[in-house]
């Protein structure tokens, strides 16, 4: 819901700016190179707002089960007093009702609770805020960018040109949002690109979800879904890839202007000589 008001309100005040201010070609590059600049910015403050991966026995550190419970498929379990341990057979859990596993030599009150122990990461709500401020700076360049289009090409190519730009958008854009994963017996709340869009955006970042997984479940030796991210290596791996391609856009845009304004100069004398023409005639 707060994608869809910030989003609205940024696509209005970027079209109220760009009437107000009467930008021309040059303006509207101008102030698509200052958004880039901005989400650039905000994107790279997404290193800082993140958790660090939990503490999970006998993943991260060994106990005293570890050796009698050797392949074990992993299934996060919490002893309620901020312990994770990698599954019930490494707390030296024996008993199971309704999902709460009992007689548990290594848990501090002898039970324990599927699910990965609450930390408590203080970046929720400024994550939340940048990411909002980000889709409302983001989406203020929907209408300059549309108008640098119209302004560059001729009539004829103009349908062409918005087809094209629909096309690549389709391979490359991603949004990123907020979400809760589910995996097997855990959840965790990270950061994550929501891949909604064609080839090859799936495969790339299906790839990088791959490489920063901790933990794979399996079934009959099958392998099978990611049951543990590393959270952290996650943040980095794709906060790098947001920031790298914000800068490529900021570097495209400083191309754009220059052509931009090279093409604008040459239609200034173009049309001082042609008014020159016809003073003389006259």
């Amino acid at each position: 819901a707060e994608k869809l008001v910030t989003a609205t309100l940024g696509t209005f005040l970027g079209g109220y700016l760009t009437s107000r201010l009467k930008l021309s070609r040059q303006g509207c590059i101008k102030m698509c190179l200052v958004l880039a600049a901005i989400c650039t910015s905000l994107n790279s403050l997404n290193f800082i707002f993140g958790c660090e991966n939990p503490e999970i026995i006998g993943t991260d550190n060994s106990s005293p089960q570890s050796c009698q419970c050797e392949g074990v498929q992993f299934m996060a379990v919490c002893d309620g007093v901020g312990r994770t341990f990698h599954s019930p057979c490494h707390a030296g859990c024996t008993t199971m009702i309704s999902n709460i596993y009992s007689n548990c030599s290594e848990a501090a009150n002898g039970t324990v609770a599927i699910g990965i122990c609450q930390s408590n990461c203080p970046y929720l709500i400024p994550y939340v805020a940048v990411a909002v401020l980000l889709t409302f700076v983001g989406t203020m360049g929907v209408i300059p960018v549309s108008l640098i289009i119209l302004r560059s090409l001729d009539d004829r190519d103009k349908s062409i040109a918005f087809g094209m730009q629909s096309f690549i958008l389709s391979l490359t854009e991603q949004t990123v949002r907020k979400y809760t994963t589910k995996s097997e017996n855990n959840i965790r709340l990270y950061a994550s690109p929501e891949v909604d869009v064609f080839i090859p955006a799936p495969i790339v970042f299906g790839y990088l979800f791959d490489s920063v997984c901790k933990e794979w479940s399996s079934s009959c030796g099958t392998k099978g879904a990611c049951a543990l991210y590393d959270i952290e290596a996650m943040r980095y791996t794709l906060n790098s890839v947001e920031v790298g391609v914000g800068l490529i856009v900021f570097v495209i845009y400083i191309f754009v202007f220059h052509f931009a304004k090279r093409d604008d100069a040459k239609k200034k004398n173009f049309e001082n000589g042609h008014e020159m023409n016809k003073t003389i005639v006259i």
